[in-house]
């Protein structure tokens, strides 16, 4: 139960930092696009309870893809490595065996 615990903490971390750092744009937006100010207020307050609610899945989702983006180039530069390796030994032993047959 400890782990649920901790877990929905985290996940209220995340929206209540993902509410406040949209929070100006969000009310700027609804502000900006509502033809009365009671809409445009009430706009912003949906915004912001929907940012409190769904804004930890949008930052999770965010940081996902990234995380898949560099295990991804880490995976292509270790197999470029690999491949380079194996290329410097096979010229390496080309190279030691025609200077043995030269001699």
């Amino acid at each position: 139960m400890s782990i649920l615990y901790f877990l929905a903490k985290v996940y209220l971390f995340l929206s209540l930092c993902y509410t406040i750092v949209n929070f100006e744009r969000n009310v700027a937006y609804h502000y900006r696009h509502a033809e009365y100010r009671t809409k445009a207020i009430m706009g912003a307050f949906t915004a912001i309870l929907l940012s409190l609610v769904f804004g930890g899945v949008s930052l999770i989702s965010k940081a996902v893809t990234t995380a898949k983006k560099k295990f991804q180039e880490w995976r292509a530069w270790y197999h470029l490595a690999k491949t380079a390796r194996e290329l410097t030994k096979t010229i390496e032993n080309a190279f030691d065996d025609h200077q043995e047959k030269s001699k």
